[in-house]
């Protein structure tokens, strides 16, 4: 029987010794429950000065970064970051992350990062007193990624996982804390950022690299305290500034006096310079100062973390449920649009073949979207389909409701395993860009499906004594929604009382 105390008390305790670790790695290639996880968190810079400057306003002003910070975090992420924890002025997410994603994610950090420093310094430039307090306010942000389970037997098994503790609030609401050495060597990264600079961990930025991204610069070498068994840590950060200068555009121009991590930038830069740093790190023909694949190896085989590298990049390529790892249990609701339009006196639909699904791959549906939290159905159905489709829809709604809300034609259920029922609404819409559509089905370009036709009711109809599949009540879907349109009434929603 493991007990969990004793698991969370171990993954506390545990240092980064990777000449243990490297032979200790056991083999388990189930992934259910283990996937890699992005954590990037924003800190308002000089923020305990304007609390001194501005003690009347302070929470006004901070409180104001932080939420145009979540705000801009979710149209970017929209409902794939979770918020973990504010924790004074800093303020950090969790998100899930695959081998294909995984660069576009950091680049829309950096872009989270730059856009809200904007905010802050049009704030400065207008003619406002209070603003003029932005002028000593900046944001830096930090990321890290990290092998995460809500098992605990694998956190036995695998030297390297990080666990995922779920605590529940109240009947309705759970949170979610995370354990292990990733998540403390994100938060001891934090301290090496700047005003307008990302901070990335070793593993995120070799996974960058690695990836062809080579808009990242290595600043110095740090001892951090309980990572890597206190030996020297390179401290990179991303360069999200698209310029010639790269992270030098953000530094003051007096910055490498009054700044000691941004000195030693400059110091490790200039190879002729023999810093006090340069003299420690040495390697034979190898600048340890200019980051680039054969640094990063060295670094991997000196401090034996091949195994935690080959371990992260399977589970990038095949991530575990990451849903159960960072997100509270909320309903699963899919909302399906039977799309249509006219073409003489009836009409076609659109039907697609799905593939690379685990789930019901090559059978015909009508496509899907899921329903965010911030948005209506309405504008849920319109951008996932556009998105997956490139078609232009307006759903079909009841004009005798004040909201005009789309008019739901069936609901369904699938179990897709046990104790997971996903529940779903069928939905009609009419298509507006048909032309469009038509050249866009004719590139057979679309990363969800196979196939996506444009048809009439009889030609689909047809279809059922072929031997292709389609999914569940597929066919009575569809006589649903052209019932409806061929009796062209409008339909009205009246509750009478008796």
């Amino acid at each position: 029987m493991v007990n969990e105390n004793d698991i969370i008390e171990s993954v506390k305790s545990i240092e980064l010794d990777n000449d243990s670790i490297e032979a200790t790695t056991i083999e388990d290639n189930r992934t259910d429950s283990r996937s890699v996880v992005l954590f990037f968190g924003f800190d308002i810079v000089n923020s305990t000065q304007v609390k001194t400057m501005a003690y009347d306003s302070w929470t006004e002003i901070l409180d104001g970064i932080l939420k145009n910070v979540q705000e801009t975090v979710n149209t970017k992420f929209r409902e794939e970051v979770q918020l973990w924890r504010i924790q004074g002025d800093c303020i950090v997410f969790v998100c899930s992350v695959n081998k294909f994603d995984l660069n576009e994610k950091v680049r829309d950090v950096s872009r989270v990062l730059k856009k809200v420093n904007k905010w802050i310094t049009d704030k400065t430039n207008s003619l406002n007193n209070l603003n003029y307090v932005y002028s000593f306010l900046g944001l830096q942000a930090f990321a890290w990624i990290g092998i995460v389970t809500n098992d605990l037997n694998d956190v036995r098994k695998h030297p390297f996982d990080n666990y995922s503790k779920k605590i529940k609030i109240r009947d309705t609401e759970v949170m979610f804390e995370f354990l292990g050495n990733d998540i403390d060597t994100g938060f001891r990264i934090a301290k090496y950022t700047r005003n307008g600079q990302l901070a990335l961990s070793f593993e995120l930025a070799y996974f960058l690299l690695e990836n062809n991204n080579s808009i990242l610069d290595l600043v110095t070498y740090k001892k951090l305290k309980g990572v890597w068994n206190n030996k020297y840590y390179p401290i990179i950060w991303y360069d999200n500034t698209d310029t010639k200068e790269g992270i030098t555009q953000n530094f003051a121009f007096d910055a490498g006096e009054s700044d000691e991590l941004i000195k030693e930038y400059y110091q490790n830069k200039d190879r002729e310079d023999q810093s006090p740093l340069r003299q420690v790190i040495q390697v034979k023909d190898l600048d340890m100062f200019t980051l680039g694949k054969e640094m990063m190896d060295r670094i991997i085989k000196d401090r034996r973390l091949s195994s935690k590298i080959n371990e992260m990049r399977k589970l990038l390529i095949n991530p575990g449920s990451v849903d159960e790892l960072i997100k509270p249990s909320l309903i699963e609701m899919h909302c399906v649009a039977i799309c249509y339009f006219k073409e003489g006196a009836d009409y076609k639909f659109l039907i697609a073949k799905r593939k690379n699904k685990d789930y019901m791959d090559g059978k015909w549906e009508f496509g899907c979207a899921k329903p965010r939290l911030q948005d209506t159905i309405e504008e849920s159905l319109k951008d996932e389909y556009k998105k997956d489709f490139g078609v232009s829809i307006v759903p079909v709604c009841d004009s005798c409701r004040s909201d005009k809300s789309p008019i739901p034609f069936a609901v369904y259920k699938v179990i897709k395993q046990e104790n997971s029922i996903q529940k779903g609404i069928i939905f009609a819409a009419e298509i507006t860009n048909v032309e469009e559509m038509k050249r866009n089905i004719a590139t057979k370009n679309f990363e969800k499906h196979s196939d996506v036709v444009l048809e009439s009711y009889e030609s689909i109809i047809n279809r059922k004594n072929s031997n292709e599949q389609f999914v569940p009540d597929f066919f009575d879907s569809l006589g649903k929604v052209y019932s409806y349109l061929k009796k062209k009434k409008k339909r009205c929603l009246m509750y009478i009382e008796k």
